[in-house]
């Protein structure tokens, strides 16, 4: 990166612009690199290639039927999961 920001700073944002982009960080971090993408103009032009892709593949997929045995597998994984982990069993309640 060529900004006047750290550049600490700029590869901390690059590994956590995905998770942020689906809302997954801590109010924190969230807030952390918010404020990276707003000073930092590189890392923000990638932020926002990253957005396209991801945006550009939702639609895709969206407009994709998921075959019923992938759909079967997926829900008895995810009971056999929730069967072993109370916690997790509570989260879907």
């Amino acid at each position: 990166m060529t900004c006047d920001i750290p550049s600490a700073s700029c590869e901390r944002t690059q590994v956590w612009v995905d998770a942020y982009l689906s809302n997954e960080l801590n109010p924190e971090t969230t807030a952390e690199v918010s404020d990276h993408l707003r000073r930092c103009r590189e890392c923000k032009e990638d932020f926002r290639s990253r957005q396209q892709i991801r945006n550009r593949l939702q639609r895709v997929v969206s407009h994709s039927e998921v075959p019923i045995g992938l759909r079967r597998r997926v829900c008895r994984m995810v009971r056999s999961f929730a069967e072993r982990s109370p916690v997790f069993l509570s989260d879907l309640e």
